[in-house]
């Protein structure tokens, strides 16, 4: 059991709540019994720290000061696993481009896109989907998904044949789209540049301006999901 947060091992972890140690190393944390079961599901567990015995292998116990000196939340949830990023390559038929930088909005979209068949993200430069706020809005999404970071322009000029959607309050209500196609979540501030894509597309509401990032990106996947093609 590791009972010192002086411990060589802990002190090289915790190092891991820096993004630019993540990138070095290309290892990054997941807190919870939800997060860790989906990593290891996928492949990419390699660690695992817990509070109780555990069947994970490399697992290892560590009391309760530790477990908080790994965690980034106020309750940590009794384990922590060490994962190894992985490539994962999926469909490019339904790409999502994520322009958003939101951790909560970025995470909530990833997990929108797993549920409807967009498993083709690019992501705002500079957000980073290891961060924890985007694992867990993402709900282990991030281990099943091809997430690349991209600009529009770099997404479209790699399938210059997919038709390019955005959504706007004042867009054409039309939903006579089908694959191929890249559908555009603009930024929640700086909103979408309409020039940028093909077709914009509703988002009809009632006394409000807009909606968020995250509810308005989930149900546009969902307007042009795999099943209504």
């Amino acid at each position: 059991m590791i009972t010192s947060t002086q411990n060589q091992r802990v002190k090289e972890l915790v190092q891991l709540h820096q993004r630019k140690h993540r990138i070095e190393r290309g290892l990054f944390l997941v807190e919870g019994p939800r997060l860790v079961e989906e990593a290891h599901q996928a492949g990419w567990l390699t660690h695992v720290y817990s509070l109780e015995p555990t069947s994970y292998p490399n697992g290892e116990r560590v009391n309760e000061v530790v477990l908080a000196k790994l965690s980034t939340t106020q309750s940590p949830q009794g384990i922590i696993g060490v994962c190894m990023r992985k490539l994962v390559e999926r469909s490019s038929e339904r790409i999502v481009v994520i322009e958003s930088n939101d951790p909560g909005n970025v995470g909530t979209l990833l997990r929108s896109a797993l549920a409807f068949g967009f498993h083709h993200v690019s992501v705002a430069s500079g957000v980073d989907v290891t961060n924890d706020k985007v694992l867990r809005a993402s709900a282990g999404a991030v281990f099943h998904l091809q997430i690349e970071e991209s600009s529009l322009r770099q997404v479209k000029a790699t399938y210059p044949n997919h038709l390019v959607l955005g959504g706007d309050a004042t867009g054409d209500v039309s939903t006579d789209y089908q694959a191929p196609l890249i559908l555009v979540i603009g930024h929640e501030t700086k909103g979408m540049d309409a020039s940028s894509v093909d077709h914009v597309v509703a988002i009809q509401t009632r006394e409000v301006e807009s909606l968020n990032a995250a509810v308005a990106g989930s149900m546009l996947m969902h307007r042009f999901s795999v099943d209504k093609s």
